[in-house]
């Protein structure tokens, strides 16, 4: 059985960000618009939390960009203010601008 796997990378450099399957949710807002929360990113860097105020209220987040090129993407939930929004602990906001989705270029057998 054979099947390829669709990846999401960032547009300056075409590093590799995460698989396709990573995405959690489509239907976020960065600083400059549009954004992907994601379950797990690869080839980031995190910078110190920081407190910041979001629409859903005051989150711990930290910085997240590229190792590769430096380009700020996002950031990664550290803490957030209430139970109901847990699920995004440990999640990566991820600006789809800086992104884009690279259809498969990847062959996996299994």
């Amino acid at each position: 059985k054979q099947w390829y796997q669709r990846r999401v990378a960032i547009t300056a450099g075409r590093t590799n960000l995460a698989r396709h399957q990573d995405i959690m949710s489509k239907r976020y807002e960065g600083t400059s618009g549009p954004a992907y929360l994601f379950t797990a990113v690869v080839n980031v860097k995190c910078m110190e939390p920081r407190l910041a105020m979001l629409f859903t209220g005051q989150h711990s987040i930290s910085a997240v960009s590229c190792t590769t090129c430096n380009t700020g993407l996002g950031w990664k939930y550290v803490r957030v203010p209430s139970p109901s929004l847990r699920f995004k602990e440990g999640k990566f906001l991820i600006e789809s601008a800086y992104t884009f989705k690279e259809n498969p270029w990847e062959l996996t057998f299994a």
